[in-house]
């Protein structure tokens, strides 16, 4: 995407500055969604006995380091005018990339 809106500023103007910001997301994601697909890749494992998801208790300062999520959304409306088509398109592609990602750090850590 960077190579296809550098080429395009070059040959027809993109907006540029404070218009010249060019998103590269094909969707949307929430963490719960994220973290369900992490531990169900876990129990698929073997590496945990449950996907069930637990809020960590506000007042538990040991929890407040090891994991913060957020939820993310983007638009790429200057992207899209510009031509460019996302190679992966939708959530389903993440949670797939997600899953895998967990296949190939369980593989790691078992050495």
């Amino acid at each position: 995407m960077y190579a296809l809106v550098y080429t395009r500023a070059l040959q027809s103007g993109l907006s540029s500055g404070s218009n010249g910001y060019y998103l590269g997301c094909a969707g949307d994601y929430n963490i719960h969604d994220i973290s369900t697909a992490i531990a169900e890749e876990m129990v698929q494992l073997g590496l945990s006995q449950t996907a069930e998801l637990k809020q960590f208790p506000p007042d538990d300062q040991r929890y407040r380091v090891i994991f913060t999520g957020t939820n993310a959304r983007g638009v790429a409306e200057r992207s899209f005018a510009s031509g460019w088509q996302p190679k992966y398109q939708g959530r389903s592609h993440l949670l797939d990339y997600i899953k895998e990602e967990v296949r190939t750090m369980a593989r790691v850590r078992a050495g």
